[in-house]
């Protein structure tokens, strides 16, 4: 099944936290409720819906959503950050037919972006 996204949305298909550091340690659950306490939740961009980041100052309304995005600073396959509850979630069948959760969130609901698409 293809999603075809309307306005300004943006569909995000989420991940978990690895649970280790960067040395490889492994962090318990104190490391998991911190970030559960922060409200957020971490996922990569999928798709953008035709009006995403159109209207937004600095940016030329004139190109594709991908396009537009692009010059905000976000493109399909980042790694992004949201807030934990902003959007819809709902399971959907990937490629591989195996259930992934997906979130569709409006295209300001981005926290940010990470800028080698890799947590720090």
């Amino acid at each position: 099944m293809k999603i075809k996204l309307v306005g300004h949305k943006v569909l995000i298909k989420l991940e978990e936290y690895e649970h280790k550091s960067k040395g490889g340690i492994i962090l318990g659950d104190a490391s998991e409720e911190k970030r559960e306490v922060a409200g957020r939740q971490r996922g990569r961009v999928v798709r953008f819906g035709p009006l995403a980041f159109k209207g937004l100052e600095g940016i030329n309304d004139d190109r594709d959503a991908t396009s537009r995005a692009s010059q905000y600073g976000i493109e399909i396959g980042d790694l992004i950050e949201l807030e934990r509850y902003d959007g819809n979630q709902s399971s959907l069948h990937d490629k591989i037919d195996s259930l992934r959760d997906y979130r569709v969130v409006n295209d300001n609901h981005i926290i940010f972006g990470y800028e080698d698409g890799e947590e720090e």
